[in-house]
Parts: structure tokens; C-alpha cells; sequence
């Protein structure tokens, strides 16, 4: 389930302004009504086709289309009073998702900014098959405060299929670019289905070229949190054939964490210590902790709670999956390693059967 995750995107974050009021200013001796409603920003993803490959709306800003951020005109038309409550009632007729929603059946996500008075608030809408009645006056609403000019969004409910060459429209990327696999490792690696699950990669500080510049690594690096069955005896002897891999040759031991109640067997590799946990045990702490990811190549972390005495704090651990998904072979993050050690254990945990 990747619904938690998408709603976290920074660029999308609305700031709520507390202790609202209705009240009249005076503007050269005349009492002015500031509780006008206004939205003073539209965002829409979609995942549907559309003939100029535009997938995002940044109204009264821009729009993207493919890979291209295009300013709209300074003249664009303005939204009258009819049309912002219409727009505004329109995606609070969308029905709330379950909390088991599967992202990949969203064809669009709606985000308005609105202002009463001094009051800032967002009305939010994500569509999972077919939209509400009334969808054609929204979309000519939308395409008309755009410019008119083209079909900015059309609501036609058919899924644009991301494949390899819609890939490389969004992104500019094919597959000489992408070094250690292709653009069909990267959509089934990092699950992209469509386009709205997309704009997590694309729009976050264009993290989507850190992962395809840096693929040799991020390809062994988890992006889905995986949970299959094990026993503790198998564990202990996947770590033993890991430790092989990487020509170690000293003890294995069992190790936990108090706080965090989490289990592993640990040797250490290059005056590091390698853990291995099962992901059946491990997997829902992983999920639990909000889906801590990378900074930079926005997989999955796992977090450690430490008893830091009056400080609350935990490590977090660079970790990549056994070729069944048993196992998590994970390693302290360290920034000065550069990744250098996770790559080199999740190289040799590809080789083990």
C-alpha cells in the first residue's frame, strides 16, 4: 500500500492557518466583506490520456507536459464566484477512499487551495474508477482558466498504460541512459503503474534522476516493503552463506533491539556491522515507522529506536531484500561510506539462491 506515502509529498503540503474569522475591514471609510471565498491554487494529477502528454495542472502557475514545465499566460481568464463554488463543491462530491486503496486504480488526484477571509484551507479529491456526476463542467471550468487553448485535462477515465516509451516522455530517460538495467527494470522495481503514483518520483525534488543516474545501486535497494515467511534457523543460515559471499570469517551472533523489539544476526564486513533480519518480524516496524526512506534515493529504511537516556533517538539502517524476500540484509547508514557497503552486500546477496 502505497496510498500513506504519496500524500506525504512535500510540494503538496497546505498550510492550515488557525483562528478563522468573518469580520469587515474599512478601505477609505467603507466597510469591505473579506470572507469571500477565493481558490488561489488548483493541482490535478492524472493518469489518463492525453494528447498533449500533459499529466500535471500548477494552476494559475503552470502545467507539465511530458517533460516540460510551461508557465501559462499572465492573461489567463479568472475564476468567477459561480465557477469557485462549483469547483469546490465538485471535489467534495468525490468519495473518500478506502484506507486499503491501491494506488495504482487512481486516475486522478484534485488539491485545492481555498481562502475565506483569513482563513486558508485545501479540499482534496482522488478518484478510483469513475468520477462523480458532473465531471464535464469541471473539466471545462479547468480548461477554460487555463487558456483554452488545448485539452489540458479531459476526465476520459481511460488509463494512460506506462510503458517504456510513455517512460521516457515524462522523464527524457531510455534505456542507454540507465546504467545497470533497463526502463522496464526501473517501472517494476519502483512499482510505477501510472502516472499519479509517478509525481512522487518526478515532483520531489526531481529525486527520479538520482535513482536513474544512480541505478547500478538503487536497483538492489528496496522501494516496497516486502513480508515473507522464515524461521529463525533459516535466517541464521542465510546470514552464514551471505558472510561467505563477502569472505568473512568471523563469528555470527544474535543480537535485539530492547526498544524497537526487533532480532538479527550480525558478523562484521570492512569494520561494519552487517545485520540480517527476517522480514516477516521486521517488516511491519518498517512500515510502522511511517516508511522511513532515503534522502537521496528515496527507498526504504529501517529504523531502530536506541535509548539515548533523556534523548529519544534510533538508527537508521540501509538494508536490501534476499532474492526470495525472506531475509533484509541491512547496515548502519553512514554518509561517509557513500553506499559503498550496501552495495557491496546487496551485490552478494544477488548471488545467493
Amino acid at each position: 500500500m502505497k496510498y500513506n506515502i504519496i500524500y506525504f509529498i512535500n510540494f503538496l503540503i497546505f498550510l492550515f492557518l488557525i483562528g478563522c474569522s468573518k469580520s469587515n475591514v474599512s478601505v477609505d471609510g467603507v466597510n469591505v466583506d473579506n470572507t469571500k471565498t477565493e481558490i488561489k491554487r488548483i493541482t490535478i494529477y492524472t493518469a489518463e490520456e492525453n494528447s498533449e502528454n500533459i499529466w500535471c495542472i500548477g494552476w494559475p502557475g503552470y502545467y507539465c507536459a511530458g517533460t516540460d514545465y510551461i508557465h501559462f499566460d499572465e492573461n489567463i481568464p479568472k475564476l468567477s464566484e459561480e465557477e469557485t463554488e462549483y469547483l469546490i463543491s465538485y471535489v467534495e462530491s468525490i468519495p473518500k477512499p478506502n484506507e486499503n486503496a491501491d494506488d495504482s486504480n487512481c486516475i486522478c488526484r484534485i488539491y485545492l487551495s481555498v481562502n475565506t477571509g483569513n482563513c486558508n484551507s485545501s479540499v482534496c479529491g482522488s478518484v478510483y474508477g469513475d468520477y462523480p456526476e458532473g465531471k464535464d463542467e469541471f473539466c471545462k471550468i479547468i480548461n477554460n482558466i487555463c487558456g483554452g487553448d488545448k485539452e489540458y485535462l479531459n476526465m476520459n477515465g481511460n488509463m494512460q498504460e506506462m510503458t517504456d516509451e510513455y517512460f521516457t516522455v515524462l522523464t527524457g530517460y531510455t534505456d542507454d541512459m540507465i546504467s545497470g538495467g533497463t526502463i522496464r527494470d526501473v517501472i517494476e522495481h519502483l512499482g510505477i503503474d501510472n502516472t499519479v503514483e509517478c509525481y512522487q518520483y518526478f515532483l520531489k525534488n526531481w529525486y527520479y534522476q538520482d535513482i536513474l543516474n544512480n541505478y547500478e545501486l538503487c536497483r538492489l535497494l528496496p522501494y516496497k516493503i516486502c513480508s515473507v515467511p522464515s524461521t529463525d534457523d533459516e535466517c541464521y543460515e542465510y546470514a552464514k552463506l551471505l558472510a561467505d559471499e563477502l569472505g568473512v570469517t568471523s563469528a555470527i551472533t544474535k543480537n535485539g533491539s530492547e526498544f524497537a523489539e526487533q532480532e538479527w544476526y550480525e558478523f562484521e564486513y570492512n569494520q561494519k556491522i552487517v545485520r540480517v533480519y527476517r522480514t516477516e518480524l521486521v517488516s511491519k516496524d518498517i512500515e510502522n515507522k511511517g516508511g522511513v526512506v532515503d534522502s537521496d534515493t528515496q527507498c526504504y529504511k529501517i529504523f531502530e529506536r536506541v535509548d539515548y537516556g533523556e534523548l529519544e533517538g534510533g538508527n537508521v539502517l540501509d538494508f536490501v531484500y534476499s532474492n526470495d524476500c525472506k531475509f533484509a540484509a541491512a547496515v548502519e547508514y553512514d554518509y561517509k561510506d557513500n553506499y559503498k557497503t550496501i552495495y557491496e552486500v546487496g551485490t552478494a546477496a544477488r548471488k545467493i539462491d
